[in-house]
């Protein structure tokens, strides 16, 4: 969907009430072409240019997209063109000034009834994640989160014939 041959299963939006106009038309852009978002709708633009015509254009753009401002009490889902958008419910739910996106929890819910399976899982939380695929090969980036060593089961939702296992220690200076 995106250039450079980018593709996800679903994006997960922040929790923020501003989003840029041309940023939103952006992503209804991606769900007119099919893509599946996580996110409450954005209220006005963060920016002053064009100020106040860009609040009412994001305001505008929102309620054509989500079909409303107000957020719905039960989980959601919104049909547009031929992407969907998942809102309101839980996922609204436990944000806090340290938290921008919905628990884990409720995201791999949503995943489940996709049918789409985890990418990564280890036990713990220490392990962080991120996955990207070329044309040739899988590429999983593992850290650890923490300064402590670690020894930890990790699954991976891409069948890899013959993965080596490695292993690293991180130096704190």
């Amino acid at each position: 969907i995106f250039p450079g041959a980018s593709s996800y299963e679903i994006m997960v939006l922040p929790n923020f009430e501003t989003m840029t106009p041309e940023l939103l038309k952006r992503i209804t852009l991606l769900v007119e072409k099919g893509a599946t978002i996580i996110a409450s709708p954005p209220v006005k633009s963060p920016s002053l240019s064009n100020y106040p015509e860009c609040d009412q254009e994001v305001k505008g753009l929102s309620k054509k997209l989500w079909g409303s401002l107000n957020i719905p009490d039960q989980l959601s889902t919104v049909k547009y063109e031929k992407g969907e958008i998942y809102w309101g419910g839980e996922l609204s739910k436990g944000y806090s000034d340290s938290t921008l996106y919905p628990d884990y929890e409720s995201t791999a819910r949503i995943l489940g009834k996709m049918n789409i399976k985890e990418d990564f899982v280890s036990e713990g939380d220490n392990i962080r994640f991120g996955h990207r695929r070329t044309e040739e090969r899988d590429i999983y980036f593992v850290a650890n989160r923490t300064e402590e060593y670690q020894k930890t089961k990790c699954i991976f939702r891409q069948s890899i014939p013959s993965l080596p296992i490695i292993h690293f220690r991180i130096l704190l200076f």
